[in-house]
């Protein structure tokens, strides 16, 4: 009874400290589970990511796996232990839970589509960063469908596995990228996702949260 002598108590299994000391042990075991399960899931999509690299022939399909192990697994988690601390009932949790997974996508699709969008300046960061390291973004996977646009990119994705693309291959592929609807697809999907974690939200009884995270899709969603 380790548990008992720790918290003092003379009234075995009747203390309410001890009562109150096991549902905070099992609710630390539940963060501990969940944390334990997302860090796993975001290892796994960094190593399908590693094996994605330079990888001409990935679709769109395999990208959003990437994503479903990182950036959207570590906003659900952060989604669901914000509202088990914020004390919601279980169908809730798992609404806020749905709702980071796919603000994570979301978020994940606005960043790709700053680099076709905004400069180095504007952003704060080197653009297509990610092309250059042979990590191809959801843009480009959505021109990538079409055939004419596979025979214009395909050769400028090998070279750029093999050597440094020059600023001039870079704007080539960016040119090939908008026309053939890569910008315009990509801004759809954002659309997309953010009308479901609207849809999403309208499921929460807490008309606050349900008003912010209605103002982020709203947010992210501007540049549609």
């Amino acid at each position: 009874m380790k548990i008992l002598i720790l918290n003092g108590s003379p009234k075995k299994v009747k203390s309410d400290t001890l009562h109150i000391t096991r549902a905070f042990l099992e609710g630390m075991n539940d963060v501990s589970l969940i944390l334990s399960e997302t860090i796993e899931a975001m290892c796994l999509g960094e190593i399908h990511q590693t094996f994605c690299r330079y990888n001409k022939d990935i679709t769109c399909e395999d990208y959003l796996k990437i994503i479903q192990g990182k950036t959207a697994a570590l906003f659900s988690t952060a989604c669901r232990l914000g509202a088990m601390g914020g004390g919601f009932c279980p169908a809730e949790v798992e609404t806020m839970s749905e709702i980071g997974r796919i603000l994570g996508i979301l978020f994940q699709f606005r960043d790709d589509l700053a680099d076709f969008t905004s400069t180095a300046e504007t952003m704060g960061k080197e653009t297509h960063k990610d092309f250059r390291e042979g990590i191809y973004t959801i843009p480009l996977l959505m021109a990538l469908k079409s055939p004419q646009a596979r025979l214009e990119l395909h050769p400028l994705m090998q070279k750029n596995k093999e050597e440094i693309l020059t600023d001039t291959q870079i704007r080539q592929m960016e040119a090939a990228v908008e026309k053939y609807g890569g910008i315009a697809q990509t801004k759809q999907e954002i659309h997309r996702y953010a009308c479901r974690i609207r849809e999403l939200s309208l499921d929460l009884k807490t008309c606050h949260t349900a008003e912010k995270i209605r103002g982020v899709a709203d947010e992210l969603d501007a540049v549609s």
